[in-house]
Order: C-alpha cells, then structure tokens, then sequence
C-alpha cells in the first residue's frame, strides 16, 4: 500500500475534528481511499456515496469490498424489491453508493432513499 498524499491525510482527519470536508482531485489521484480509510476507521458509520455513472459505483465497489467494507449499489437497475429497500432503510447494507439519476423524484428512488436519510439510527460520516 502506498503512503498516503497531504491531501488524504487532511480529508482523514477533517471529519475526525468535527469538519465537514469536500475532497476535490483528478481521476486516480485517491479519493476513494479516503473514504475507505474513515470507514475503517469509524466502522459503525454509513457513508452515502453518489456517483455520476454505473461504471463507477462497480469500480467503488470492488475498492470497498476488497477491504471487507460491505456497500450496495442503488441505479435504475434496482428493484423495486420492498424486502431489499427494507435491508438498505434499516442499514443492512451500512454503505449505499447512488447514481444522481437515481436520486430523482419520477423515475428514481428518491422516495425511498429519503428513508435513509431520516432514519434516526444511521450515524453518517461528515
């Protein structure tokens, strides 16, 4: 594993002062390993990641797996499985990575990903 760069360092330590922090850097540069690094971190935790494409959340989610950190991805693939929204609304799945289309009030999941958001049991990493 590489050493990690001043900027991930800071955006590691930002949320751990109380900060909210938005990381902005180019493709590959290792964001994501900020936000793996927080979950292991504070494993009781959730984290909401939304991405701009399918291709991306497949790519997070085999970053997240492949450290044991249990995600599940919500797109316009997802079903309208009561019994899957239920595990994803009561943090089953404690890690959700969204697409933005997905996030809409007419053809997305925004009624149900609301759920999440006002769960009171969820802890979210700033």
């Amino acid at each position: 594993m590489k050493v990690p760069q001043e900027f991930q360092l800071e955006a590691i330590l930002r949320p751990l002062d109380g900060h909210n922090t938005v990381v902005s850097s180019a493709t590959g540069s290792g964001k994501t390993m900020i936000m793996i690094l927080l979950l292991l971190l504070h494993p009781m935790e959730h984290l909401i990641l939304i991405v701009p494409l399918k291709r991306l959340q497949q790519a997070q989610l085999n970053a997240f797996t492949s450290f044991g950190i249990r995600f599940v991805i919500v797109n316009e693939d997802t079903p309208d499985d009561a019994e899957l929204w239920k595990k994803i609304v009561n943090g089953y799945f404690q890690n959700v990575i969204i697409t933005m289309e997905s996030m809409g009030k007419h053809d997305g999941h925004f009624g149900k990903f609301a759920l999440i958001l006002r769960n009171q049991d969820h802890k979210f990493i700033n």
